[in-house]
């Protein structure tokens, strides 16, 4: 495998993306690969805002904890993009560093792969021999009708042009770029299975069942499971039963607060929570949730975290919105939540709709209720009680096992050496699993 310039829209954190996923596999296969990993620009302005300091260079680009073939690199901008010649000067600044960056790293003929739309302007720059296009939101589609969402669309049906190959998530981006693209992927997102197997041994919370209306009923023994809390920072022994839960970025052309309102009033008892980070406008969750005091929104957590967090939820919901823009995507937190096993019910969106036999999917926020009643049996049920629903946790976790992020990384490597951009070569499998 040839070394690789991974440009992408997010850091390199304790939050795992897609991206995180693709990049661990490949670097895990091939040791020998150097990978750098170019982060989402730093805007100088936010640091002197936040009256931070902009870091230097040298703690710009650092190594990533348990990869010795990756770097991360973040970059600087400087100008507003909207001034006269700001882009201009903020795309030729960051790619000089980039390129120094890939100097000290000691990149060779690297393949560059792309996440950004904005970013073909390193193409051809950085001694790059091959050019990879991953769309993994259509952002033309989350832009009001204007200037800026033409912006957008002429911007990626360009990339669509110039790259090798274009890789993207969900059938929606596949048919609405297959006549553009010289060369596309489809290779949804995947999970790691293991990562969430056995979520009941680590419930801490009171043993218990629901009646008919979803109501917790304790155990008249009052038996309570008996691990020890890890230290993170949610603590999900906290929350009143049910608890119908969430994980991923809370966007606000994503997420339907009216669906989790609804649920909110529907369980007053319970608990609704969405965890992860919020990319609402500053204070805008926060009034959007009050009076609603069922709702918690605790914030980002720690990939390896999740489990923990996950096994506090009774039901594993996705009240997304539905609109062209939900279409295009492919939430990694269906794989998750498959392997969790959990009940699963989400609004009729792409994705949880091709598996009606192991989601519970909704139209609206009566039924949306409903199906979260209806899931509260299916506890019951998976617990040993009496029920007239099944318990699905086998079938999902079965299903979740097929669609492994080594699977998908295999129909990468096997499209990246049918485009020509890497020749073949057995890879050490065994490590990336």
């Amino acid at each position: 495998m040839r070394d690789l310039i991974f440009v992408s829209l997010e850091p390199w954190n304790a939050i795992w993306r897609r991206n995180q996923f693709l990049c661990a596999q490949l670097a895990n296969r091939f040791p020998e690969m150097r990978l750098l990993f170019v982060e989402s620009p730093l805007f100088t302005i936010d640091s002197w805002k936040s009256r931070k300091r902009v870091p230097t260079f040298a703690r710009r680009l650092r190594r990533i904890e348990g990869f010795s073939n990756i770097r991360a690199f973040t970059p600087v901008k400087v100008l507003p993009n909207p001034l006269p010649g700001g882009r201009n000067f903020n795309e030729r600044m960051m790619l000089a560093q980039i390129m120094r960056a890939s100097k000290l790293v000691g990149l060779r003929d690297p393949l560059l792969w792309l996440n950004p739309f904005d970013f073909g302007f390193v193409s051809g720059c950085l001694n790059d021999r091959g050019l990879v296009y991953d769309i993994t939101d259509d952002w033309e589609l989350a832009e009001p009708e204007g200037p800026g969402r033409e912006r957008i669309k002429n911007l990626d049906r360009e990339m669509c042009r110039m790259a090798d190959l274009t890789v993207v998530c969900s059938r929606a981006l596949f048919d609405s770029r297959e006549e553009i693209a010289r060369r596309v992927l489809l290779v949804p997102n995947g999970v790691d299975a293991a990562h969430y197997a056995n979520l009941d041994a680590r419930d801490r919370r009171p043993h218990g069942h629901f009646d008919a209306q979803g109501n917790f009923v304790r155990d008249e023994n009052n038996g309570i499971a008996t691990p020890t809390a890890p230290k993170i920072k949610v603590d999900h022994a906290k929350w009143p039963r049910p608890v119908f839960g969430y994980t991923g970025s809370l966007h606000p052309e994503r997420i339907d607060l009216g669906l989790v309102k609804a649920l909110s009033r529907a369980f007053p008892e319970g608990s609704v929570v969405l965890v992860g980070p919020d990319h609402f406008l500053p204070g805008e969750l926060e009034r959007e949730l009050e009076g609603y005091s069922n709702i918690h929104a605790p914030g980002a957590v720690d990939y390896k975290d999740i489990p923990d967090v996950m096994a506090g939820f009774d039901v594993c919901i996705v009240p997304h919105q539905r609109s062209e823009f939900v279409e295009s995507l492919n939430p990694i937190k269906l794989w998750e939540f498959l392997a969790a096993g959990k009940p699963i019910v989400s609004a009729d969106v792409a994705g949880f709709r091709d598996f009606p036999h192991l989601v519970r999917l909704a139209s609206d926020e009566a039924g949306f209720v409903e199906a979260c009643r209806e899931a509260l049996q299916e506890v019951n049920a998976c617990k040993g009680g009496d029920s007239a629903q099944p318990c699905l946790r086998a079938a999902r976790q079965s299903e979740a096992v097929g669609h492994s992020w080594s699977g998908r990384t295999d129909e990468l490597l096997r499209a990246l050496e049918e485009a020509n951009l890497i020749a073949p070569k057995k890879a050490n499998v065994e490590a990336a699993s």
